[in-house]
């Protein structure tokens, strides 16, 4: 964590302050001395202490809570990912064609782009270039799905990127090709997508700074007060120091920067040596990996074939070799945190931390976990496994009907083993909660409200998703705080305690005591981070 902020005299009060460092909810003022916690107690206690020059905060009968932090977001990457038209509400091929004619008239010059595009606009295949060609007949257009490892590109992209369809990767990622063998447009994870990508001109730096403000500050009035990224682009330090050479970032940012299946010989130690570098606040720590891809477009990693006879294999072409890293990292005393959604994935990952030499006793983690069997989570309990998981992921593009697309490529009792996020709480993992943005929205209320209801909240009328992993609103709200803390080795931030960086975030309500629905309305007052306070703006 970077150096907390020099400021003055803070007095925050409220009737209900959570301090998730036990059960019991006691102070109603919390006292800030130089960016930290310097007493908790009453109201009449501390406003006796403070004088006449403190910043006094009193939210009446609102709540208080550590500062908010989400375990899993790409602030930098995800706004080169969320160029061009928002495709979340498409629903038929016909929107898609309207959607990017749409966006090809407001952007008459170079790439037409979308994002978040559901697969299921066609039946019964992936998308293809034939979808978009009719009406981006003469300009390169690429469209990312809403699972952010894969793209749909049209006829012109695939022509002047050069794509044949033929290309060998490092790892399972590929181009998708018919019958004929030639490429139908579907790019499916990193490498892949990296074919057309590459050719897509980046934002200017003061373009992808405002953005990146822009971003955060959002972030910020949603009631976090930080976040971890997970990812590295290029050029993401030059954005983040010209940022901060501008003003403060609204959020703390902690980066765990990846390596991923078929990155070129000497990048884990490129890795290694950004372990520590930081700004006031960003700071580098820890290392993502991925082990598969996603449900949704057949390459995650499961024990059995999906539907289609996909979802087989990992992204290492030899997962002995994502297993050598970790051993590596964890030997060095880096934490790692992998991405693994496939019930074969998650067990791998499992089994390797496991046996990994681990001389600091690091934290290792585990992200998504989207199905898994009970005998692969009492891994996680036996050998102190953390978890990170994104409730909304379920909720926003599962159903309980089995309509979505991952149930539908699932196809099987899998479905039923749907983010055990209850289950692995049940066996004393610690389970970090977030939103993956821009995979998700960020909004954590919405998150914590959906964690307990296990559908959309507000959405009465829909049926919950496996309710039995439902969590409670104090393990909802753990996710973003304590539990966020312990599955990343953070003794700093998740709980309210003496000594610890003044992060707070203030609310009108008490998270805990409102019913889950309306947990989306509760008014976000303002965030401290590092004892400044930031009024959220209206």
């Amino acid at each position: 964590m970077s150096a907390p902020d020099d400021t003055g005299t803070l007095l925050v009060c409220a009737d209900t302050v959570h301090t998730m460092t036990d059960g019991s909810v006691g102070p109603t003022a919390v006292l800030v001395e130089g960016g930290r916690i310097a007493a908790l107690g009453s109201r009449e206690e501390l406003t006796r202490r403070v004088g006449a020059d403190a910043e006094v905060v009193d939210l009446g009968p609102g709540c208080v809570t550590p500062g908010l932090v989400d375990a899993h977001i790409h602030p930098i990457h995800g706004l080169e990912l969320a160029r061009g038209a928002d495709l979340s509400a498409v629903t038929s091929l016909e929107e898609l064609r309207a959607a990017l004619a749409e966006e090809s008239a407001r952007t008459p010059e170079g790439w037409v782009l979308g994002y978040r595009l559901d697969p299921r606009v066609v039946a019964g295949r992936n998308p293809a270039a034939g979808d978009i060609d009719p009406v981006v007949p003469d300009r390169p257009a690429l469209v990312r799905l809403f699972d952010a490892h894969s793209a749909v590109v049209n006829t012109v992209a695939l022509e002047r990127c050069g794509i044949t369809g033929r290309e060998v990767f490092g790892s399972t990622a590929r181009v998708d090709v018919g019958p004929d063998g030639r490429p139908t447009g579907f790019l499916i994870e990193w490498e892949a997508m990296a074919l057309a990508l590459d050719a897509v001109p980046p934002p200017p730096l003061e373009a992808r700074v405002d953005g990146l403000l822009a971003l955060l500050g959002a972030m910020a009035d949603s009631g976090l007060t930080a976040g971890q990224v997970l990812d590295y682009t290029p050029g993401m330090i030059e954005v983040l120091e010209a940022a901060e050479a501008r003003e403060d970032l609204p959020i703390r940012l902690l980066l765990s920067p990846w390596i991923q299946a078929g990155d070129a010989e000497g990048r884990v130690e490129e890795v290694i040596a950004l372990q520590g570098r930081r700004g006031r606040r960003w700071h580098v720590d820890g290392v993502k990996l991925m082990i598969d891809g996603t449900i949704d477009n057949g390459s995650a990693w499961l024990e059995r074939p999906d539907v289609n006879g996909e979802s087989t294999r990992p992204l290492w072409l030899d997962p002995a070799e994502y297993t050598h890293v970790l051993h590596r990292l964890s030997g060095l005393g880096i934490r790692t945190t992998t991405h693994a959604i496939g019930d074969a994935g998650v067990r791998h990952v499992a089994e390797s931390i496991a046996t990994a030499p681990n001389p600091a006793g690091v934290t290792h983690r585990v992200e998504h976990i989207e199905t898994a069997p009970d005998d692969t989570l009492a891994l996680f309990g036996a050998h102190g496994i953390a978890a990170s998981m994104q409730p909304t992921h379920c909720t926003l593009y599962c159903s309980a009907d089995g309509s979505d697309n991952w149930s539908q490529r699932l196809g099987d009792d899998r479905v039923d083993r749907a983010w055990r996020l209850r289950s692995l709480r049940d066996l004393g993992v610690p389970v970090a909660t977030g939103s993956d943005w821009p995979v998700a929205p960020f909004e954590p209320l919405r998150i914590m409200a959906d964690a307990q209801l296990r559908r959309e909240a507000g959405r009465p009328d829909q049926p919950p998703i496996v309710p039995a992993e439902a969590l409670t609103a104090r393990q909802a709200l753990e996710g973003y705080t304590s539990d966020r803390a312990d599955s990343f080795d953070d003794r700093e931030l998740g709980r309210i305690r003496v000594g610890a960086p003044a992060d707070l975030s203030l609310f009108a309500a008490d998270l805990l005591a409102t019913p889950p629905d309306d947990l989306p309305s509760v008014e976000v007052v303002a965030t401290v981070v590092g004892g400044r306070v930031r009024v959220v703006s209206r």
